[in-house]
């Protein structure tokens, strides 16, 4: 898996439009970088084509997904073929890093274990090479899970982008907005500068 910062500007505004889905934007004069994020999919290859159906009305958006494509769902493999072809920015979740942990430790078992993910060579070869762990700009951080309230920005690690589990906000650690997935909610959650698009895909 890769780290990447990418700058540019987005702003104050969230709407959501979606079940896993938010649009953001910036709600101010001047150029507007504008994202389409989708959270946890989970193999369910029916509902992320709804979505990108809805996708279409906005063009102008750049699509990032938060990780968790597998696993759960029936389709996993459906899913990560469809969103490796679509020039999207692509996070980690803590179920890819847990396929690869897994063939890693157990090598001799890689065909089973990609028998019973429901995955091919071709998806897990992208897991392994093509995802970060988070992307951000100068207003907006995107992770799977979220942040580490008790350290400092420069201190999160990997395993803090994927597994943090906080209801807070996180205004100590940035004015960013932090929009992140992990945690199923029933409807989308906004606390202060967090929001967790999640809705239970799977």
């Amino acid at each position: 898996f890769g780290h990447e910062k990418q700058s540019g500007g987005i702003g104050g505004l969230t709407e959501t439009i979606g079940a896993n889905v938010s649009r953001t934007l910036r709600a101010k004069k001047g150029k507007m970088n504008k994202y389409f994020v989708i959270g946890d999919i989970h193999g369910c290859i029916i509902q992320l084509n709804e979505i990108l159906e809805i996708k279409k009305k906005y063009p102008e958006h750049k699509l990032v997904f938060l990780g968790d494509y597998i696993d759960r769902g029936p389709a996993s493999d459906s899913v990560c073929r469809k969103i490796s072809s679509l020039g999207a920015v692509c996070l980690a979740g803590n179920h890819e890093t847990m396929l690869i942990s897994r063939i890693k430790r157990h090598p001799e078992q890689k065909e089973q274990t990609l028998m019973q993910a429901v995955m091919s060579e071709i998806s897990l070869s992208w897991i392994a090479n093509k995802l970060d762990y988070i992307f951000e700009d100068e207003d907006f951080i995107f992770v799977h899970a979220g942040l580490d309230i008790n350290k400092s920005m420069s201190e999160q690690t990997e395993q803090d982008y994927l597994w943090t589990m906080y209801d807070g906000d996180y205004y100590q650690l940035t004015n960013k907005t932090i929009s992140h997935g992990h945690v199923v909610v029933q409807d989308p959650v906004c606390v202060g500068n967090r929001i967790n698009i999640n809705t239970g895909c799977g």
